[in-house]
């Protein structure tokens, strides 16, 4: 075989492994990233889904520019309101416009509201039901709420994902029995492992010994009104 021929098969095996090659990288690049891609994803196709059923405007418009969050405030300020009104909420009720006013203030700017767009909570409760109104309400803001009922599955979720902040009751039913204080057990659980992602206490109380408590123990925040929650959740989100 002479040298040009030998140069040519060489030529032809390169471009065949090329052509395998780069599909092989791209799926590698895929799967390692895909939460990242998700993350970013998210919110766009929240706002596309939002405009489609306001016939194409409205304040949840898309543009390359980034995003307008203040249809989406006042989606979450009536979601807020509504939380508070419902039978047992704490603290009495909170109008749309208290509640707007809570997020305008930890979200003054569309920097800030970037930051809780495709940002990923961990809502820890047994009864995930009672938190439908704030769940909503963040999801309005564009960030992405994760919903497990027990210790277990939030550790088991922890141990391969990352979370921009955890939300966690304090009494629940666990597999060995209903745990009093199982908001405090997964929050040792956490700061065990070294993680320093804001955590706050969604329970019954917002006695002034049991915030004090809470934070002492690691959290950022404990409060039974849904109002300071999410008010302390995204502030915390902005900050990040």
């Amino acid at each position: 075989m002479s040298d040009a021929s030998i140069a040519a098969v060489i030529s032809s095996v390169i471009s065949l492994l090329t052509a395998l090659i780069w599909p092989l990288v791209f799926l590698f690049l895929i799967l390692r990233f895909r939460k990242p891609l998700a993350r970013l994803i998210e919110p766009i196709a929240h706002g596309v889904q939002e405009r489609i059923a306001a016939g194409g405007g409205g304040e949840a418009s898309v543009s390359f520019a980034g995003l307008s969050f203040s249809g989406r405030i006042d989606s979450a300020s009536k979601l807020v309101a509504t939380a508070s009104e419902q039978p047992g909420a704490a603290g009495g009720p909170v109008t749309t416009d208290q509640a707007r006013r809570v997020l305008t203030e930890a979200i003054p700017n569309d920097e800030a509201a970037a930051k809780i767009a495709g940002s990923s909570v961990l809502w820890v409760d047994d009864v995930p039901s009672n938190n439908r109104y704030v769940v909503d309400a963040l999801h309005q803001l564009g960030a992405v709420v994760v919903q497990v009922t027990s210790t277990d599955q939030a550790k088991e979720l922890l141990k391969t994902n990352e979370f921009d902040a955890i939300i966690s009751d304090m009494g629940r039913a666990e597999r060995d029995g209903y745990n009093t204080r199982a908001g405090y057990d997964l929050l040792a659980d956490v700061r065990a492992d070294h993680m320093d992602t804001p955590f706050f206490i969604y329970a019954g109380s917002s006695l002034p010994e049991h915030v004090i408590e809470a934070r002492k123990r690691g959290a950022q925040g404990s409060t039974n009104r849904a109002a300071e929650l999410i008010s302390m959740v995204t502030s915390a989100l902005v900050a990040r």
